[in-house]
């Protein structure tokens, strides 16, 4: 086993295991809300009784789901796009999927400089929940920030298997 392929193996098994723990709170957040709603809609329209709470708690969740599902979604290439660099030739493909990823990391990176400004700016409640709005804020720095880890994974896996199939 060569260095590269080992580096590529430990960040390809701590990607899984992060991947795992976000997919574990992904599915909990999921299901939270299915049912919140249900439960917030059966009180509400036959026993006339309304969960003011709900709606926040199940913004708050919803957005941590969106964001904590971006590297996931990244990890499993389900982000849209189009596959144009198939049919061009090796090394432009390397080169095009190399400045690819040099641009999604940065914009990712500043995606999360934005959302940690809008974290640190936000001192409103949450008034139904009594607590701060930084908790639904808070998504989207980690989101980007678990997206940006993502993006610097590819690159490194990009740049050792290049290194790897080179002969010298």
């Amino acid at each position: 086993m060569t260095t590269f392929s080992g580096a590529n193996l430990l960040l390809d098994r701590c990607e899984s295991g992060l991947t795992r723990v976000i997919l574990v709170i992904a599915i909990a957040a999921l299901l939270s809300i299915v049912g919140l709603v249900f439960t917030s809609v059966i009180l509400r329209y036959v026993f006339n009784i309304a969960l003011i709470f709900s709606y926040d708690v199940s913004t708050i969740l919803f957005a941590w789901l969106i964001f904590l599902g971006l590297a996931v979604a990244e990890r499993d290439g389900a982000h849209m796009g189009i596959d144009i660099a198939d049919r061009l030739p090796a090394k432009v493909k390397t080169a095009m999927m190399f400045v690819r990823y040099i641009l999604l990391l940065a914009a990712a990176i500043y995606m999360c400089r934005i959302g940690m400004a809008l974290f640190q700016r936000t001192g409103t409640q949450i008034p139904s929940l009594r607590i701060s709005a930084r908790w639904l804020y808070a998504a989207l720095p980690i989101g980007f920030a678990l997206l940006s880890c993502s993006y610097a994974v590819r690159l490194v896996q990009l740049l050792t298997s290049r290194k790897r199939s080179d002969p010298c």
